[in-house]
């Protein structure tokens, strides 16, 4: 019974062993600032925390690798936006070795800027997604997100909008889990309005006010040559977007 017991608090204690802390340095209009990096091995997890900064809002990520899945928590907004793992995301190994060659300082000679155009299409039942996302999103309502071009949602919110009037007209009402639409206008009365007349419906795409952002440093690794490759710093901004529909008919 003393062995068992002995190996069980051994596993335990590699099982804890395996999450690492880690802090990303950065400078922002001369001021400097923490990233903070949370690598969680044996759950295949990793979750960034990036302060506020000269204008910007505090935000957190999740990285869930059994999930293939990205998360952004928006504390300005009480929501959390879930889309598909991006190709582009650096692994576990790739962020090490980045923040190992960077020397935990991010390069502000050497980096590129990228911009994700994110639209929520759909709320997402919290059962479906893991208990790590669950606990990471708390309370705040959870988004499935779709990257996309200004066109692209547009021609998205048109066609749903459409397919809306449609479900009004046949149940009497609006029947969806969209929140495509921005909040301040009166969704369902604008889509009656168009009942019959769909080609007079218009839609305007807008960036929300509230950004957010993540610094990342990635590089491939050659463990047998003892050295780090193929390197990439980037500055990416997270831009949530909605969409209002407008009857132009009298």
């Amino acid at each position: 019974m003393t062995s068992m017991m002995i190996v069980y608090a051994v596993l335990c204690f590699i099982s804890v062993s395996v999450a690492k802390e880690f802090n990303l340095d950065f400078t922002e209009k001369g001021k400097s600032f923490t990233e903070k990096i949370l690598i969680d091995k044996g759950n295949d997890l990793m979750e960034v925390d990036v302060p506020a900064h000269v204008g910007v809002m505090e935000s957190k990520y999740l990285f869930d690798y059994k999930m293939r899945l990205s998360v952004l928590k928006h504390p300005g907004l009480k929501k959390c936006y879930v889309q598909d793992l991006p190709d582009d995301e650096p692994t576990i190994e790739e962020m090490e070795a980045g923040l190992e060659n960077t020397n935990y300082v991010f390069p502000t000679d050497k980096y590129m800027v990228q911009t994700r155009n994110l639209l929520p299409i759909e709320e997402i039942e919290p059962s479906t997604l893991s208990t790590s996302i669950r606990d990471f999103c708390g309370a705040f309502q959870i988004l499935k997100v779709i990257e996309s071009d200004e066109e692209g949602m547009e021609k998205l919110a048109l066609e749903e909008g459409r397919a809306l009037i449609n479900g009004i007209y046949k149940r009497g009402h609006m029947s969806s889990k969209i929140v495509r639409v921005c909040e301040k206008r009166d969704t369902e009365a604008e889509l009656k309005k168009c009942m019959g007349y769909p080609d007079m419906l218009e839609i305007n795409c807008k960036t929300l006010s509230s950004k957010c952002c993540i610094w990342e440093a990635k590089c491939k690794r050659k463990p047998e040559l003892d050295f780090n490759w193929g390197c990439e710093y980037k500055h990416a901004w997270s831009d949530i977007h909605c969409c209002e529909w407008k009857c132009l008919k009298k």
